[in-house]
């Protein structure tokens, strides 16, 4: 009999299109083979009303470039939180849902954080949504500008939502789960001599593996009958280990793995995550929880992890394993059939060229055009006022050097609100000094010298009283902050705010022909509008390099798994 493949796709997150998963695997896979792959959405979609459609094979007969009839199939839930999400009140609203994460952690791992780590982590977390849902109205121009659409907010409201659904709604969750069970019962009776290879991406990982396991717990005389069928798993962009790490009880139903396949039947997964991806990661914590728990059904090592830094866009990053032709052509030819072309996949996939390098320094060139700009618009405004003429690289010279002081107090200032890591905490300080070390050679001296009026009645020299007035900022800002850590930004806009206002105030007023003042009024609300932009910008992009793409967080939560399975295992 020839062999047959069902590939069968499991979406993630978001408002989806039925069909519309599946209709993306089978592009790649036609990509993959060179067959012609425009199939539209409507052809996947069942010609009779069934609770389970059978598999859909675009060529009949088999395309000749196909090495043997593949078919396809999905498993579509998105339905199922979208009128959840409809009729409201029923989840948790994204923010307040979020704050429970911290006690989700003390209640999981109680002598592994200190008051302050979780007054920390609760503070990253409610200032992060915040930012977010500013950063949201940043990508909104950009798409009305027409440089690129991406709707970031809605993308974590939705993985939010989702999330809740899966993890804490045990009735929604099992609809979800007998969606799956039923496209695979269909698939079984449809082409029982199928193999089956199943794509998943995002939430529907979590799904698959949830209903993978409750399939292998079953007694023998009541496991189905299309699990023999699976050998192959491919996840991109997976939260599993989030799930494992924060959701410890939604497991332990299934440590009791009854499913002994041969060598040959055992599940092929492989992992694939882009470093840039807020939502997928390794999937470290997977594999040790299945060597805890008798997971011989899958062959699943540390060289099936692939991370990698192929795409641009942090958080767009999420959605462009659609796109990844070698990331598909690279599972295929490892689990389908070998490659039928020239291309081919033998290395892991790689990182694009300036990829990884343009998403550290992109970010940060961001933050540093945002204060250039308000140092800009503030040092115009007060200049035109005065009827200054300055040659225009002696302009940039003075930007550039007051910039640099603002960078270093927003820096200095935020970075102990961020981390409890003590040797980041001296970023800041340098970035300071060396705007300090830097001031009295960037900024010319008559700027410095019209600056005086402010000092004057202190006796201090200009150049001298303006270090002394930021390292008092910073100060005070570090001190408020630390008292009373729900303030925010406020201590920092507030103190910054009032020194630049005293020290135009008296560049101004020390010039007796100066002309209308009320322009400047605008363009100091401009200051302190970019500056908070910034400093917004600052923590969103520390966060997400360190507790995201880095994985700090996530790495930490897993010595603490193993550290606590250890302990467990020793007791017993």
């Amino acid at each position: 009999m020839e062999r047959r493949t069902i590939i069968v796709g499991v979406h993630g997150i978001g408002d989806q299109s039925s069909f519309e998963t599946i209709q993306a695997i089978a592009r790649q896979v036609c990509k993959y083979y060179q067959a012609p792959g425009a199939i539209p959405l409507g052809r996947f979609q069942p010609s009779h009303t069934s609770p389970a459609p059978p598999p859909f094979f675009p060529q009949n007969p088999p395309d000749p470039l196909l090495p043997h009839p593949i078919g396809f199939a999905e498993v579509y839930w998105a339905d199922i939180p979208r009128c959840v999400a409809k009729r409201g009140y029923t989840l948790e609203e994204a923010k307040r849902w979020a704050k429970t994460i911290v006690d989700r952690l003390r209640l999981n791992y109680p002598d592994s954080f200190t008051p302050r780590d979780y007054r920390t982590i609760k503070r990253v977390l409610e200032e992060m949504i915040d930012t977010i849902a500013v950063l949201e109205r940043l990508l909104f121009l950009a798409d009305k500008a027409g440089l690129f659409s991406f709707n970031l907010k809605k993308l974590l409201d939705d993985y939010l939502g989702d999330v809740q659904l899966v993890t804490e709604f045990t009735l929604h969750r099992q609809k979800i789960l007998d969606r799956f069970f039923v496209t695979m019962e269909g698939i079984h009776n449809a082409a029982a001599d199928a193999e089956i290879q199943i794509v998943a991406h995002s939430e529907g990982t979590v799904v698959t593996f949830l209903a993978l396991l409750e399939a292998m717990c079953a007694d023998p005389a009541s496991r189905p009958a299309w699990l023999s069928q699976v050998r192959g798993l491919m996840t991109i962009g997976s939260p599993i280990d989030k799930h494992l790490l924060l959701w410890p009880e939604l497991w332990r139903p299934f440590e009791g793995l009854q499913w002994n396949p041969r060598p040959e039947e055992r599940i092929r997964w492989l992992n694939y995550y882009d470093y840039g991806d807020p939502v997928g990661f390794m999937l470290d914590t997977a594999r040790l929880w299945l060597q805890l728990h008798g997971g011989t059904g899958f062959a699943f090592g540390e060289g099936d992890d692939f991370g990698y830094s192929r795409y641009y866009l942090p958080g767009k990053a999420h959605m462009d394993y659609w796109d990844d032709d070698y990331l598909f052509g690279h599972f295929l030819s490892r689990v389908v059939a070998p490659v039928p072309s020239e291309q081919r996949y033998d290395a892991r996939p790689g990182n694009a060229p300036g990829a990884r390098l343009a998403t550290y320094l992109v970010p940060y060139a961001v933050i540093a055009i945002l204060l250039f700009g308000a140092v800009y618009l503030l040092y115009k405004s007060v200049a035109f006022c005065i009827g200054t003429e300055t040659a225009p690289m002696a302009i940039i010279r003075n930007v550039t050097g007051i910039s640099l002081l603002l960078a270093g107090i927003t820096v200095s200032a935020r970075i102990p609100r961020l981390t409890r890591k003590r040797s980041l905490y001296l970023v800041g300080p340098a970035l300071f000094l060396g705007a300090v070390l830097t001031y009295p050679l960037l900024v010319e001296p008559g700027l410095r010298a019209s600056m005086g009026g402010f000092f004057a009645p202190l006796g201090i020299d200009p150049t001298a009283g303006v270090l002394i007035l930021a390292s008092a900022i910073l100060t005070l800002t570090t001190l408020i902050g630390g008292a009373f850590p729900k303030g925010g930004m406020k201590p920092l806009l507030i103190g910054g705010g009032c020194a630049a206002g005293g020290i135009v105030a008296s560049v101004i007023l020390g010039d007796a022909d100066h002309r209308a003042v009320w322009p400047i009024l605008p363009a100091a609300a401009a200051f302190l509008y970019l500056w908070w932009l910034a400093a917004l910008l600052f923590d969103l992009t520390f966060v997400w390099q360190r507790y995201i793409r880095q994985a700090k967080g996530i790495i930490h939560l897993n010595k603490l798994y193993r550290a606590s399975t250890a302990a467990a295992s020793a007791q017993k």
